[in-house]
């Protein structure tokens, strides 16, 4: 522990850009107890991750950018090896975007012969099949980590079944963020003569945008559809949109990092993807009240409730999709019931403060400390 007596946390990611996985870093990061503990990020900054960096020193959050050759190697590990011998780390916490980043978890091994004996890793997309190199590779690595963070019950399956993690590392921590401000209620938004639905995330494949494209098709002329995000998919995306003379109701806007104006500016979130665990972007549309239509894919269905506080269609079916974005526009009564139902979820149960406050608990208990009056071993 550092001199002030608090428990320090070092955080490390080799994402190449900044994404969902890199967002919790931030929200957990910025918003754990100051007063107990100290908080560091290290990041590559020969990766996308420039958006991170700026989110952290807004936050007042000590960042170190290491200028390693992405993927993490062997060959990266003195860099971070040095930095853990320089700084007073009680707990490394290893954010894996994927199964296999950090070097199959190679940096949890670096952190260990750097001298820290805890690490805590947090797997967001384990769902990806395991094969004999990541089954051998991650085993070792495994066993320098105490605790596994799963961010929802799908993911702990996945976890243990495709991976082969102790169940007894595993602990469940459903994701969680700050309640979204968007300035304008249902109701508003349902009366300005127009329905609006969002697609907001990177525009990768998995991301299964040609889902709803197609489904608008066949949707009333008064919705259309914004498409807020960026990636390799872009050009492709416009073209068939246009092709199909979709231009004039879809329309591309970018990256946001304004959530909650975009929010005040939809009436619906649809969500395609055919890859997810537990998206933010879902979180962050019950928060505001925006009722969801997204795929019944591995961890959705544990964020959405389906008929209650959003619809659950199969991947890759624009008809469903098109059925359930049709009823909420034609049905204010069932629009509504499902916008407060939304919002009064998210009060329960993803808030960022129980996120937080679970994660805490956690760190305590990998500490060896079982209250919070200090932090004695």
């Amino acid at each position: 522990m550092t001199k002030s007596g608090k428990i320090s946390v070092a955080y490390f990611s080799d994402s190449p850009y900044t994404g969902g996985a890199e967002k919790y870093i931030y929200h957990l990061a910025s918003n754990i107890d100051r007063d107990r503990f100290e908080r560091y990020v290290i990041i590559n900054n020969r990766a996308g991750l420039g958006r991170l960096e700026s989110w952290l020193a807004g936050s007042g959050v000590k960042v170190y950018s290491l200028g390693y050759k992405p993927p993490f190697s062997i060959g990266n590990s003195g860099l971070l090896f040095r930095l853990l011998r320089r700084e007073p780390v009680d707990i490394f916490h290893l954010n894996l975007p994927g199964s296999y980043d950090a070097g199959f978890g190679l940096a949890a091994f670096v952190a260990r012969i750097a001298g820290i004996k805890r690490a805590v890793s947090t797997e967001h997309l384990p769902m990806y099949p395991s094969f004999p190199k990541g089954r051998l590779l991650k085993g070792i690595t495994t066993r320098f980590i105490e605790r596994v963070i799963a961010v929802s019950e799908d993911n702990q399956r996945h976890l243990i079944e495709n991976h082969h993690i102790p169940p007894e590392k595993i602990e469940v921590i459903y994701n969680g963020i700050p309640r979204v401000e968007t300035g304008s209620d249902s109701g508003e938004r349902k009366g300005r003569g127009r329905f609006v639905v969002a697609v907001i995330g990177a525009l990768h494949r998995r991301k299964g945008h040609f889902t709803v494209f197609d489904a608008m098709k066949s949707l009333p002329e008064k919705i259309s559809l914004v498409v807020a995000g960026e990636g390799e998919m872009e050009e492709e995306y416009r073209t068939y949109v246009k092709e199909n003379g979709l231009d004039d109701r879809i329309a591309f806007l970018g990256h946001r990092d304004d959530i909650g104006e975009l929010l005040s500016e939809v009436d619906l979130l649809a969500l395609p993807s055919t890859l997810e665990a537990t998206p933010y972007v879902i979180l962050e549309a019950m928060s505001a009240g925006i009722p969801v239509v997204a795929s019944r894919v591995f961890g959705i269905p544990e964020l959405v409730t389906d008929g209650k506080t959003g619809f659950l269609v199969e991947a890759g079916d624009s008809g469903g999709f098109a059925k359930y974005i049709s009823l909420l526009y034609s049905d204010r009564e069932l629009f509504e019931r499902i916008s407060g139902e939304a919002s009064r979820d998210f009060e329960e149960r993803f808030t960022l403060e129980r996120s937080v406050r679970q994660t805490e608990r956690l760190y305590r208990k990998v500490m060896g400390i079982e209250n919070n009056k200090g932090c004695e071993r």
